[in-house]
């Protein structure tokens, strides 16, 4: 049995996946139903999508009970006094009517940070008596603020358009099961003020594969499905239960799910009871507080200053800096209070060691780039309080940045330099774009994501974007030829007074246009990154997308990402094109924004990346402006969410200057048609590493292929194998073409990045610009000695040597190639 667990979303606070307005319905296509004559004006904005795609298979109970059927709706105003109603195919006198506005057991729906929307989880019964087959949702009723309800019929068009759920009444016996329940270790999470609670069960599945597993709960708790793990048959799950709660948290039952949408509940035995942690009130206050956001990587002393109250003495004041974990970095200091203090000014320096590695180059030292969240830790008479990172959530976040590292906030696309209209850049000319404090981006933004485009060359040659303030790095991120027009994604650090420099690499004029998509700050405000094996989210082949037209994407459905997902790493593809014109990316809901993420010509197959915002219900839009039908595909390779922990480890991006890293060129030769550049990456459990921001580009192939990107399949601490090569690709282009790409490369279990070319030959240059962090990295001296990447010499072949201090200088692993497809 094969398993395929989504890694975000809360299970019982979870959210849609199929998301269209009700409210919306005409602007859509489809004509709204006239409503009742009680009806008010419509204040809720409701949208309706099962957890699966196909109609879920419902089998009866061994124990005679209800069947049941889950799903999520989304919208405001969800105060109660909200249904839908189900309807029976096989006998439309039976109807199934569930309420929401609250869940099952009465608690308020849930809200994700920063969205004006709420997702309430719907519950629907069906009797035994009720027909087998076919059961449709056939109308909806909300509430209306002045007691009113409104009512929409759902007709089989609307039904389509708003992707609602369905429900298949199966005889027999399910071979979905979930069995032996057993509460576990019950740790405290201070930041989230709740307890967390594992919980261990099995489930079988003996027709197909588990993708779906999640606690019945009673009382103000949940289980969330990105802390599953398996062992065998066995799942374990974590339960959180905020230490506000008054009633015991209670294990009613466990859903497990398959690809083939059966559905099994299987009910708990008594005594699964978690009581609520008390918190004792504190009378402690901690006032603003100063501090260093950012420090070089060389290291120094970060001052932080606060004042501190409370109604009983002070005894201690400590603070402490949460961050990558690496020996040698142990930002921390303290101060003793005299007897009897009620009120004092704190001022403290924590120390960070300066980045480094151990003697071989293979794992780091000291404090290594990312964010480092402080936690204020104040000691009295009734015990160690904590402020910040770690306990009672404050004012602002207070996160130092050690290099340049930051969060991810994204933004509609948005035109911020075009040289038609200021002036062509000239042969070998550098053109410097203020980018931090310009375009509603803040002054302390660390680094920016645009779509780059190269036009009206009058040469060959390449583009450059780097830092400004210093040397032109030797690495690109545009290829060109003599009269055409190339975009490229580029994810930058910011220099010298928050701006980025582009080097015209050609001896001929260039016109260059670059349109933002969305940048980074050096706290937590942003969103964090989730990296995971490309996946194909959209292809339009064969129906076509039409003269002038739009494609709408539904990334939650379709990639199974978060709800609460902000923005999306997409490689976006044109084929086939009958007309010159361009591709834009964005958020569904906003207007056609005056910018392009690709751009093509008549029978041309190529690629970009977008780092594309997401907009009402989880929904993309891709437009063509050309005049005759093209083909889309999308493919997706991760998610940025809002960081709600205060912890900072996961999903934070470091950037520098960027760095040639592999030149197949300078060695290991050109990588053959079906197979993989093996073996290319890091230790990411050494240096706390979950994807790298590459620009892949490829040079001199002999045929028309494509280069797909993806994490190695083999198990930790296992050489690359080349497995897991995914229905995705990064790179198309044509034989004798130079093209690269933007890649957000997730790495294996093992730590390897993996290359794999279809047919033909072709060389592969690998710049990096940065990476994103992860957890793993997070861990004890002695738990990241247990294996090292071998630092390969100047001679490893197609690796690139230089002394350059730089952050983005990590060790990797000299690459092979395997011969046959993996």
């Amino acid at each position: 049995m094969t398993r395929d667990i989504s890694r975000g979303g809360l299970l019982r606070r979870a959210t849609a996946v199929a998301l269209t307005a009700v409210t919306g319905l005409a602007a859509a296509g489809l004509a709204a139903p006239a409503a009742s004559a009680d009806t008010g004006p419509v204040h809720s904005v409701i949208s309706t999508g099962a957890v699966w795609t196909a109609d879920t298979r419902v089998y009866p109970q061994p124990d005679g009970a209800d069947r049941t059927f889950w799903f999520f709706v989304k919208g405001t105003g969800m105060t109660g006094g909200n249904s839908v109603t189900f309807t029976s195919s096989a006998d439309p006198s039976q109807t199934v009517k569930a309420g929401f506005g609250g869940d099952e057991q009465g608690a308020p729906c849930w809200t994700p940070k920063g969205s004006p929307n709420s997702n309430c989880r719907v519950t629907v019964h069906f009797p035994g008596t009720s027909a087998l087959g076919h059961w449709e949702m056939t109308q909806v009723e909300l509430a209306q603020p002045d007691g009113s309800v409104y009512r929409q019929a759902v007709t089989a068009a609307i039904g389509t358009q708003l992707k609602v759920p369905s429900v298949e009444l199966t005889a027999g016996a399910n071979p979905v099961q979930a069995s032996g329940f057993t509460l576990g270790a019950t740790t405290a999470d201070n930041r989230a003020q709740a307890q967390t609670v594992t919980m261990s069960m099995k489930a079988t599945d003996t027709a197909g594969r588990i993708t779906q597993v999640g606690p019945e709960l009673t009382g103000d708790c949940w289980g969330n499905v990105g802390d599953l793990s398996w062992s065998g048959d066995t799942v374990t799950m974590k339960i959180t239960v905020p230490t506000s709660a008054t009633t015991p948290c209670v294990v009613t039952s466990v859903r497990v799910t398959d690809d083939s949408q059966r559905n099994f509940e299987a009910k708990a035995p008594a005594g699964l009871v978690i009581t609520p942690l008390q918190t004792p009130a504190t009378a402690l206050t901690i006032g603003d507080v100063s501090f260093q956001p950012r420090l070089s990587p060389d290291g120094g002393t970060a001052p932080v200053s606060f004042p501190v109250s409370d109604t009983i003495p002070i005894s201690q004041v400590a603070v402490t800096a949460h961050g990558p974990v690496a020996p040698g970095c142990a930002p921390t200091a303290s101060t003793t209070v005299p007897p009897g203090t009620l009120t004092t000014n704190v001022s403290l320096y924590l120390p960070f060691a300066a980045a480094g590695t151990t003697p071989d180059g293979s794992k780091p030292t000291g404090c290594q780039p990312g964010l480092y969240a402080l936690e204020i830790a104040v000691t009295d008479a009734n015990g160690t309080h904590s402020y910040g990172a770690v306990g009672t959530p404050l004012a602002k976040p207070l996160d130092i940045s050690v290099g340049s590292a930051g969060t991810y906030v994204a933004m509609a696309p948005q035109r911020l330099l075009d040289t038609r209209t200021t002036g062509t850049l000239r042969g070998r000319g550098v053109t410097s774009l203020k980018v931090a404090g310009t375009a509603g981006i803040p002054a302390d933004a660390v680094a920016v994501v645009m779509n780059v485009t190269a036009t009206n060359a009058k040469d060959t040659g390449f583009v450059t974007v780097y830092p400004a303030g210093g040397s032109a790095p030797v690495t690109s991120n545009l290829n060109h030829t003599a009269g055409q027009t190339v975009p490229n994604a580029v994810t930058v650090q910011l220099g010298a007074g928050g701006a980025v420099e582009l080097l015209n690499g050609s001896d001929g004029d260039l016109d260059l246009i670059a349109d933002v998509t969305g940048y980074y700050v050096p706290d937590t405000t942003g969103a964090v990154y989730t990296g995971f094996t490309p996946k194909r989210v959209l292809d339009t082949r064969p129906t076509h997308v039409p003269s002038r037209g739009t494609v709408t994407v539904n990334l939650c459905d379709q990639a199974r990402i978060p709800y609460d997902a902000t923005a999306a790493a997409l490689n976006v593809t044109v084929t086939d094109p009958k007309d010159v014109g361009f591709l834009t990316v964005y958020p569904h809901g906003q207007a056609l924004p005056n910018a392009s993420t690709l751009n093509f010509t008549p029978g041309q197959t190529i690629s970009n990346m977008a780092v594309a915002r997401l907009g009402d219900g989880c929904l993309v839009d891709v437009f063509s402006s050309a005049f005759a039908p093209v083909d889309i595909v999308v493919d997706t390779s991760g998610y940025f969410v809002p960081d709600d922990s205060g912890q900072t480890t996961d999903g934070v991006l470091v950037t520098g200057t960027p760095v040639r890293q592999y030149d197949s060129r300078q060695g290991g030769g050109p990588v053959p048609g079906g197979s993989s550049l093996l073996g290319w990456g890091l230790k990411p459990r050494d240096w706390g590493i979950g994807s790298l921001l590459l620009n892949v580009t490829v040079t001199n192939p002999t045929a028309d292929s494509f280069v797909t990107v993806y994490p190695d399949g083999g198990p930790a601490d296992s050489a690359p194998t080349g497995a897991g090569l995914p229905d995705a690709s990064n790179l198309n282009f044509t034989a004798g073409q130079t093209i690269p790409n933007m890649v957000n490369a997730s790495v294996g279990a093992n730590g390897y990045v993996d290359f794999f070319n279809h047919v033909g030959s072709t060389d592969l240059v690998v710049d990096m610009f940065g990476y994103y962090t992860t957890g793993v990295g997070a861990k004890s001296a002695a738990a990241t000695a247990r294996s090292a990447a071998v630092a390969p010499s100047a001679a490893a072949p197609g690796m690139v040597a230089s002394p350059e201090a730089n952050p983005l200088r990590l060790p990797v692993v000299a690459a092979r190639t395997a011969a046959g497809r993996p």
